[in-house]
């Protein structure tokens, strides 16, 4: 009898002693597997992102344009693969912006000193802001940790800027309370720096271009400064920039986008006499640029010259008869 007891003993310890093997072995089996899903998914990611920054960095436009499509195409399915993951449509976001960029006639600041490049974005350029945004808030709203991080409030505001998506308010009380260390970019730093002039933060705003918006290193950098500090009604510091550069300059293209804000701030003074030669000046070297004219009526109006204001303007509609300014000029009068 002790020798059965013994030997069923010896049984159920080795049944135990297997069945303990077998549930170790699997819980092992399980962590080592899901460990390797683990890494490979934090490789798969960390690829990814290493995939947008280096593209994003391409000089070459037509090439980072194609990039840019093809990771978009893995963004979307990035996002189908992950609906709850904060993180996916925040990435797609990025690829949306940078790609809407890139349908740009050109830069932040050299659309912005032209003017009339914010006013007649390409339809390929407003569908990809327009995706970023959506993206971006979707990610927002699956994100747990709070608000977004600073390089996707910039995306945020920079494509709602371009598309009209929110007013200046909306878009100022997204990026206001970012540390300025946080802005490495030059064209983000001046985009802040635009941003919260409008939001009324003039000196700030101009403080932060001087000091970080690469302004001193290029012609372009002096005259986006000059046009900013026009914006913030500085105009003593402008006319002095922009003379100083219509002094120095050449390039007809300057000459033109100089004498046109010299032109706006002289008529925001009342100094029309200043202002019509200026404009004059623009309509020499541009005769196809309806502004220019548009302005020359402005002021003969401004003057107390009605009929000659109203000859310029029926002018203008004589060879573009959809001109929608000059339309409601003359209706006013």
């Amino acid at each position: 009898m002790y020798y059965r007891y013994k030997a069923k003993n010896k049984r159920g310890k080795y049944f135990k002693f297997l069945f303990y093997f077998v549930l170790i072995s699997f819980l092992i089996g399980t962590v080592y597997n899901y460990r390797q899903y683990l890494y490979f998914w934090k490789y798969s990611r960390n690829k990814l992102i290493l995939n947008i920054d280096n593209t994003v960095k391409i000089r070459d436009k037509t090439k980072r344009k194609d990039e840019l499509q093809e990771l978009a195409r893995v963004l979307d399915q990035y996002k189908n693969d992950n609906m709850t993951s904060h993180e996916a449509f925040l990435l797609s976001g990025k690829i949306r912006f940078y790609l809407g960029e890139t349908y740009l006639p050109g830069s932040f600041s050299e659309m912005f000193i032209s003017e009339s490049g914010l006013k007649n974005l390409p339809a390929e350029s407003r569908n990809e802001f327009t995706r970023a945004i959506r993206d971006i808030k979707k990610g927002e709203s699956l994100n747990d940790a709070g608000e977004l991080k600073p390089e996707f409030l910039f995306y945020l505001a920079l494509s709602s800027y371009y598309n009209g998506f929110f007013g200046n308010d909306e878009i100022f009380s997204l990026i206001k309370n970012i540390d300025p260390a946080a802005i490495k970019d030059s064209e983000l730093v001046r985009f802040a720096s635009v941003i919260n002039i409008l939001g009324g933060k003039v000196e700030y705003g101009l403080t932060l271009l001087s000091d970080k918006g690469g302004i001193h290193e290029s012609d372009q950098g002096k005259l986006f400064l000059a046009v900013v500090q026009r914006l913030g009604k500085q105009y003593t510091n402008a006319i002095m920039n922009l003379k100083d550069l219509l002094n120095k300059t050449t390039d007809s293209g300057l000459l033109k986008i100089i004498n046109y804000n010299l032109g706006l701030i002289y008529y925001n003074q009342s100094l029309f006499k200043e202002s019509m030669e200026h404009f004059n000046n623009c309509y020499k070297i541009d005769d196809r640029d309806f502004r220019y004219r548009l302005w020359i009526g402005k002021v003969y109006s401004a003057m107390g010259d009605n009929a000659k204001a109203k000859a310029v303007w029926n002018d203008i509609l004589s060879s573009d008869r959809n001109n929608e300014e000059a339309k409601k000029l003359l209706g006013v009068m």
